[in-house]
């Protein structure tokens, strides 16, 4: 008799074990969902407020040609970073010149350069790796910046497009502009690409996290 007992007793207590064991368990696994879950909603914030600054102003992109006498810049595009490469067979560029262009180097306002902020998101842990990664392609995160002055050589400017009222036009005309620039590190045609890339990877990873209706400037 007091075999059994202790039997039942002893048995009792495995099967409470295990299901302290088990509780555990899915505690630790429901931790590990919700934690995820936040983790993404974080990212998923992150991303958002990269597409809408990033889609809050355009592009002014600009082919400055060296001429010892008469050096001169042309608007070719213009643009959120994420329509450029779809622009790209509307650019104000002759055929002739196009395979040209292609190759020139990229250079950035100083404008520009405290427009994007860059460094907080490539920085900024949160960030998904794929699309830091695109990010870091596009923009360097170490700028160094040079005294814009006649140019010695063909390259593109991107500066910001300024789509401005009288009221704006007035004040600029009181604004000095930065004389610095800094160069991409690349030429204009990887440049394009490299913006296009960053596109369909924030896309991709929008689409595998289930986001797929979103008022998106690169889907109009």
């Amino acid at each position: 008799m007091n075999e059994s007992l202790e039997y039942i007793f002893d048995f009792t207590k495995i099967v409470s074990f295990l299901f302290s064991i088990i509780a555990l368990y899915i505690s630790l696994k429901v931790y590990k969902i919700f934690h995820f879950r936040e983790i993404q909603k974080k990212q998923l914030d992150l991303v958002l407020k990269l597409i809408k600054d990033f889609q809050e102003f355009d592009f002014n992109i600009t082919l400055v040609n060296y001429n010892e006498k008469y050096p001169y810049g042309i608007q070719i595009l213009d643009g959120n970073i994420f329509s450029l490469a779809d622009k790209k067979k509307d650019s104000k560029v002759s055929l002739l010149q196009k395979n040209e262009v292609i190759n020139f180097p990229v250079y950035l306002t100083e404008e520009v350069i405290n427009q994007i902020k860059i460094s907080e998101y490539i920085h900024n842990p949160i960030m998904p790796n794929k699309i830091s990664n695109k990010l870091r392609s596009v923009f360097s995160d170490k700028i160094t910046l040079s005294k814009r002055e006649s140019p010695s050589y063909d390259y593109v400017l991107v500066d910001i497009s300024q789509s401005l009222d009288s009221k704006e036009i007035d004040e600029l005309k009181i604004k000095s502009f930065s004389p610095y620039i800094s160069s991409l590190g690349m030429n204009y045609g990887s440049f394009l690409q490299s913006t296009n890339e960053l596109k369909i990877e924030i896309n991709n990873w929008l689409k595998k996290i289930g986001i797929k209706d979103l008022n998106l400037k690169w889907n109009k």
